[in-house]
């Protein structure tokens, strides 16, 4: 039990001195590196690391970040990596997803999503990385759970030349491309 305690340890960047170390001996990444360690030794096939570099430094966080891309190679893991953080989701995920108040709007392959943006929700969040880029968007009323109707579509509010469809129903998501879904009445018509 120690040897393999000690792989896991030796596996995430810590040693064998980590094992009798209490919490509140470790550094913020050490604990974070402890937590990776733990989820692993159950030999998962998927890993759920929600906000798992948020409250790190900026070093720290690239170590853990580069650690969580090399576990996914050499444990063939499926990392489902909740973010707000569109920069870390770049440089982590094959995929993303993107949400709003509990909705899925767009999902596809990382670089598809960058390089072509369907749901304004979407455009608007990437043009706060790159200022340059031209968004429909607007940043007008923020959707509230318990003011708004839960039926109509969450981004209604937000959005310009949202149409009369938009206040009936939440939009399905519809194929916008090879691999890209976006659930958005602008895209009625896609194939």
């Amino acid at each position: 039990m120690d040897a393999a305690i000690d792989a896991l340890l030796l596996d995430v960047g810590l040693g064998a001195q980590f094992r009798n170390r209490f919490s509140h001996e470790l550094s913020g990444g050490q604990l974070q590196r402890a937590a990776i360690a733990r989820a692993l030794a159950t030999q998962p096939k998927v890993l759920f690391a929600d906000e798992a570099a948020s409250k790190l430094d900026v070093s720290v966080r690239a170590q853990i970040l580069n650690l969580l891309k090399r576990l996914r190679a050499i444990h063939n893991l499926t990392i489902i990596f909740v973010t707000h953080d569109l920069h870390v989701a770049r440089f982590l995920c094959d995929w993303i997803a993107i949400m709003y108040f509990g909705k899925l709007l767009e999902v596809g392959p990382t670089k598809q999503i960058y390089a072509d943006p369907k749901h304004p929700y979407t455009q608007e969040l990437l043009s706060r990385l790159d200022k340059g880029r031209k968004t429909k968007a607007s940043t007008r009323d923020i959707y509230n759970p318990l003011r708004d109707d839960t039926r109509a579509c969450r981004y209604m509010g937000r959005y310009l030349h949202a149409m009369e469809v938009c206040a009936g129903v939440h939009p399905d998501i519809r194929q916008t491309g090879p691999d890209h879904r976006t659930a958005c009445y602008l895209f009625e018509d896609a194939p």
